[in-house]
């Protein structure tokens, strides 16, 4: 689906030809799965999580999208997806393995594409004027690094705290916006 919609790093962006008509519909088409996809690979029908094939799924993905020149958005990809994480049976919000792979020096992308998908998970709300909404959400977020962090994962860490950061200074922008609103 990510060749269908992305342009590969290889390609030269000089000489590509309109896409057709068709290329245009498979590329919407498979732009919209991408957005609508919410099941994290290694996940049976019947809700198991399996470490072991996510990993496998991971190291495929990696294979592939390295040769078609699509490494970086396929990974920003999978870290969209990663917000639907299962828990971990030791009682951590998000598996370990999970965790860890997010967390290597080199799953920048995925980490982006994560915050990404957080910030986007809000969706549309009402704007409360004392920001409320968005210190509990900051909170929320803050816990969760905290909790990734003492289980060893700081990159990971790091990434949910700029999110939280953000929704700590919201409340603030919002507050000033009202203020100038009623002042018009």
């Amino acid at each position: 689906m990510i060749q269908f919609v992305y342009r590969s790093k290889h390609q030269d962006k000089k000489y590509k030809k309109p896409p057709t008509e068709d290329e245009t519909i498979i590329a919407t088409q498979a732009w919209h799965l991408l957005d609508q996809w919410e099941t994290v690979p290694g996940i049976d029908n019947t809700g198991h999580f399996s470490p072991e094939k996510f990993c496998q799924w991971i190291k495929q993905v990696e294979s592939i999208t390295t040769e078609s020149g699509h490494l970086e958005v396929a990974f920003s990809a999978i870290g969209q997806v990663l917000i639907h994480a299962p828990a971990d049976k030791d009682g951590l919000w998000i598996h370990h393995t999970i965790a860890e792979i997010i967390n290597q020096k080199e799953m920048s992308h995925m980490r982006d594409g994560y915050k990404t998908a957080t910030y986007n998970s809000c969706g549309v709300h009402t704007v409360d004027p004392s920001g409320k909404p968005e210190l509990e959400l900051a909170d929320k977020l803050k816990q969760r690094a905290d909790a990734v962090e003492n289980a060893g994962y700081q990159r990971f860490a790091r990434a949910l705290r700029k999110v939280s950061e953000f929704y700590v200074r919201e409340p603030e922008r919002v507050i000033q916006k009202c203020r100038h609103d009623e002042d018009d």
